[in-house]
């Protein structure tokens, strides 16, 4: 067995994931031949968590999935849901095939997919090939390139299943897309007196869409985004030194030192001069 391909799971790496349109989770792509480990054939009845996917590019195998029987000729392939027992029951002399499994959220609606067994999309096997060519080049772009592939084909396969996308995933695409252009626009303009409408505009959208989308992702109004980045800016400004309140309220654009004080006050519980000492004195053992 030889694994192509394994999905980062990791939290840098959660909102960046393609897979995670769909609630996938856990995927991997692997080559099985089974002449040449019969520890491939898996002939007791067992059962995952995980969707099964088998490709078979050469012989066949005939599969028992719950009460049906299922035989994958070359060409097929055979998806098998979670929970449900099966196993080999016949792997003709020489067999070789791909397998993809991978975990669904509990909300995801590929939990509507039953067990099928169907003939290979071209399109399948041509993701695959290209993923045997690049995997030895260890770069960003390739893997990326080799994501991009396994994901197609994991859609590729589902499809054919007869998945069909609801919607919602290219809504929570878009909805991220102006959520993260939002971030980006806050994160530039953090030392400008914001409003809601600023940000709104920048991204083409409403006010009441905005805050929508702040409300869903981030569990907090755009208001209270910018007002926490804002403190968190000032916060590392203050802890830098170099500069003075005056000066720190000038470059935020508070119309005096007093509304600077008040406004940092309100959010942290502390006068920035106090918030300045407290570090100071955490700094030295104080």
């Amino acid at each position: 067995m030889k694994v192509l391909y394994k999905q980062s799971n990791s939290e840098s790496n959660k909102t960046e994931n393609c897979f995670s349109l769909l609630g996938i989770k856990d995927c991997y792509l692997k080559q099985l031949i089974s002449a040449s480990d019969e520890k491939n054939v898996t002939k007791k009845a067992h059962h995952h968590n995980a969707y099964e996917v088998h490709i078979i590019t050469e012989g066949h195998q005939i599969y028992l999935a719950g009460d049906e029987q299922f035989r994958v000729d070359k060409g097929d392939f055979l998806i098998i849901e979670p929970d449900v027992q099966h196993r080999i029951i016949h792997s003709s002399p020489y067999s070789a095939k791909y397998s993809v499994t991978f975990v669904c959220d509990e909300r995801s609606n590929i939990r509507t997919v039953k067990s099928y067994c169907g003939a290979i999309d071209s399109r399948v096997m041509e993701n695959i090939e290209f993923v045997v060519s690049e995997i030895n080049n260890r770069t960003e772009i390739s893997q990326r390139l080799i994501e991009n592939r396994v994901f197609e084909t994991v859609v590729l396969l589902l499809r054919s299943s007869g998945y069909k996308e609801s919607g919602d995933e290219y809504d929570t695409q878009r909805e991220n897309l102006h959520l993260n252009l939002a971030k980006q626009y806050i994160q530039d303009n953090i030392k400008e007196a914001l409003k809601i409408s600023d940000v709104a505009a920048y991204c083409h959208i409403s006010n009441k869409q905005l805050t929508r989308i702040f409300e869903h992702f981030e569990n907090m109004s755009p208001a209270l985004y910018i007002r926490k980045q804002k403190i968190k800016v000032i916060e590392q400004m203050l802890l830098a030194g170099g500069v003075s309140l005056k000066e720190l309220s000038e470059e935020f654009n508070f119309s005096s030192e007093y509304y600077f004080n008040a406004f940092f006050k309100k959010h942290t519980g502390m006068s920035p001069g106090e918030y300045k000492k407290m570090h100071k004195d955490e700094k030295i053992g104080l």
